[in-house]
């Protein structure tokens, strides 16, 4: 396909994808036209815009108003947003703003956004008459900025090739083009002369920060620094973006530069040469470079030609300057996305274990609080917890009754205070150790949704539990259908470098607070984040507990030489609530996955697993939803009890023999024990814990396997 128009110049992305590892906020993707763009901030948005818009312009606006108004659907998971509010950091968080659909014209490559559903639903009933190409999409920017001419080799940033194109029309500087190499002339249909310009490519090279920041490498300051410097540019610290470019020695201001890629080096490194002067410098050793961190945020968006930056970056935990690395563009080191998905579960299944139960009006008063006095007040005094606003803000409790009467007509009686005081305390206490109590309480509520009911019937929940075959029941306290379910998933944060690792700090779990947030803004003010929300089907598991409890306790030892030097999630989970469970269960969850891509044809990348695993759960949810394969009753159909029977004998015989043994089986290093790919480990799109804590022997070991006796 020839792009001549910069209307023409987009790329589809699925919609899932910006939501996942490889393709949000801040990540470098890669296009089928050959160039890499990032996408930009969600206030960079325009359905996040007019959502934040209408919010700002109309407080009072109910959910049907901000749809209609913003031309968006809204994602109706209100435990999900009670949650982010408390936990993740953003309290005045009032919508999930779906990700809209959009095409591509095939011929053309343009945006189809009056075939998009919300234009068909919102737009054209109200014959506003919008031409907007940008109204549902997500804009990105190229990355990384420097580029070179396929002709010329000439190497300058972005901003100066565009300088260069000169007064052509800029909608013809796309994708970005040479004006002073013409690679091809031709008259077209309507018998105007065409020129068509060379293309530019872009430098392969990024650098990346523990710290979220990224970079392109300054290449002019790179040439000077080899130059003058030598091979003290390689030295840790060394300040690359603060290095004064040198003059070039034919008198001229600064060095003009080529870029030639080595195609015999097996690396595929360049070399720079100066185009007036000559000079030659090698990228050779370019990836041992750790320069000064540019503190650069690229993803915030360009405001003219001054990236966004922080003020500072540090060490985690030090004092000391962050450095960066040199790495690919196509690494995956450039981008970890930090992503959280939610069960739906209606309110009628909701147990709240504080034994607090707001009513409705009581609710609307707390969410008030939340979204704004206590907001303010905790932006203001960020080293202050509840108990010191209330005590701040009030000389009775009835003050708070007056406040919330005042601001948003609510009118509270003594007990109803008393009760959102309470729990407005509780909320802060609940989870003292930190993220994982947090996650295992939220878990909680979708585990109890199903193991103190037989069925449930609703839009978004519909499970009936099997009668269990009698081979079976010993094991298992039941077996569900699930015929509908409805997983929303967010992304508030991501990393680079490496995956952010939780530690154990005198006995509470803290997580890393250096990642980079997918917007911009003070997190006060944001009051929308994009969703995706999927429907799908699955089976739910629940092991007799007692028995899980008891093998557990007569097996510790065989799981006390555990190497956890690697640091993860699942030490903490391990430490928290003991190892030989979590090893039996998980490594559970992933044999039954694999069975199930061999009896109902699901690729095992389409279904994912559920821990459901702490001091009160002791179960699993294998699901499939319609980003998958799955959707169409496939997978519930296994859930027959004569099938499932079946399906979970198989899976332990099949594990009986992997083709890596007798290795595999004797394995004891890491966090994993006999456990591959050949026979225990799944993709890590599937695995909630990145295919870790794994052991074949928990289950079918002839001397102490949990399942030995089904065999």
């Amino acid at each position: 396909m020839k792009i001549t128009k910069s209307n023409q110049l987009n790329h589809s992305v699925d919609q899932y994808k910006l939501l996942s590892s490889n393709a949000g906020v801040g990540a470098i993707i890669n296009t089928k036209l050959g160039f890499s763009i990032m996408p930009l901030s969600i206030e960079n948005w325009k359905f996040i815009q007019r959502v934040e818009n209408q919010i700002a312009n109309n407080k009072n606006s109910t959910q049907k108003d901000i749809e209609q108004k913003a031309y968006v659907n809204l994602v109706e998971d209100s435990r999900f947003i009670s949650y982010l509010r408390a936990f993740e950091g953003l309290p005045r968080l009032k919508y999930l703003v779906a990700i809209p659909h959009m095409q591509l014209d095939d011929q053309f490559n343009t945006i189809k956004y009056k075939d998009s559903p919300l234009y068909k639903q919102y737009i054209a009933p109200q014959g506003l008459g919008f031409t907007d190409d940008d109204l549902f999409v997500v804009p990105g920017m190229y990355f990384p900025r420097w580029m070179v001419s396929q002709k010329s080799n000439m190497l300058y940033r972005y901003e100066e090739w565009r300088d260069k194109w000169g007064r052509r029309p800029l909608q013809k500087f796309a994708p970005p083009r040479d004006g002073n190499e013409i690679v091809n002339k031709y008259t077209n249909d309507d018998g105007e002369e065409v020129v068509e310009y060379a293309l530019l490519s872009q430098m392969p090279f990024v650098l990346i920060c523990p710290n979220g920041h990224i970079s392109d490498i300054p290449w002019d300051k790179y040439f000077s620094a080899r130059l003058n410097e030598g091979r003290k540019i390689f030295n840790p610290g060394f300040d690359l973006f603060g290095y004064r470019n040198c003059s070039c020695s034919s008198g001229r201001p600064k060095h003009e530069l080529f870029y030639t890629e080595n195609k015999n080096h097996s690396e595929g490194f360049g070399v720079l040469k100066c185009k007036h002067c000559n000079e030659v410098i090698s990228l050779e050793g370019i990836m041992n470079m750790k320069p000064k961190c540019s503190r650069e945020k690229p993803w915030l968006g360009i405001n003219g030609r001054t990236v966004m930056t922080d003020q500072e970056c540090k060490q985690q935990g030090t004092n000391k300057d962050s450095t960066m690395s040199v790495a690919l563009a196509t690494a995956n080191s450039v981008y970890y996305a930090d992503a959280f998905s939610s069960l739906y579960i209606p309110e009628e299944c909701i147990k709240n274990q504080s034994g607090i139960i707001l009513t409705n009006q009581e609710l609307s008063a707390y969410d008030w609080l939340i979204e704004n006095d206590w907001s303010q007040y905790v932006e203001n005094n960020p080293n202050k917890g509840r108990k010191d606003y209330w005590t701040d803000s009030f000389n009775a409790d009835s003050d708070f009754g007056d406040l919330v009467l005042l601001s948003n007509s609510i009118q509270l009686s003594d007990d109803e205070i008393a009760h959102i005081k309470q729990k407005f305390f509780e909320d802060e206490a609940l989870q003292p150790n930190g993220k994982l109590e947090k996650t295992e309480d939220y878990r909680f509520q979708e585990y109890q949704a199903f193991a103190v009911r037989t069925s449930l019937k609703h839009p978004k929940l519909s499970f009936k539990e099997i009668v269990l075959p009698a081979s079976l029941a010993p094991y298992f306290e039941k077996i569900c259908q699930v015929e509908t379910l409805c997983l929303t998933k967010v992304q508030t944060d991501f990393y680079r470098v490496k995956m952010p690792v939780p530690v154990k700090i005198r006995g509470s779990i803290v997580y890393p607070n250096n990642g980079s947030k997918i917007y911009g803004k003070s997190p006060y003010e944001v009051h929308a984040i994009p969703a995706n929300q999927m429907f799908g089907e699955g089976l739910f598991f629940e092991l007799k507990r007692d028995f899980v409890i008891e093998w557990a306790r007569q097996n510790a030892a065989k799981y006390t030489n555990r190497d956890e030097r690697m640091g993860s999630n699942v030490s903490l989970v391990l430490d928290a609530y003991g190892a030989p469970a979590f090893y039996l269960i998980h490594t559970l969850a992933h044999l039954i996955i694999k069975e199930l891509e061999f009896s109902c044809g699901y690729s095992s990348t389409s279904l994912s697993e559920r821990i459901y695993y702490s001091n009160r759960m002791c179960g699993i949810l294998i699901y499939t939803t319609d980003g998958g394969d799955g959707g169409m009753g496939g997978l519930v159909w296994q859930g027959q009890p004569d099938i499932i029977e079946q399906i979970l004998k198989k899976s332990l015989v099949r594990a009986m023999d992997c083709s890596s043994d007798p290795v595999c089986w004797e394995h004891e290093e890491g966090l994993n024990y006999a456990a591959c790919f050949s026979c225990a480990m799944i993709a890590e799109t599937s695995c909630e814990y990145r295919n870790l804590g794994l052991d074949r022997r928990a289950l079918i070991d002839s001397d102490f396997g949990f399942f030995k006796d089904l065999l």
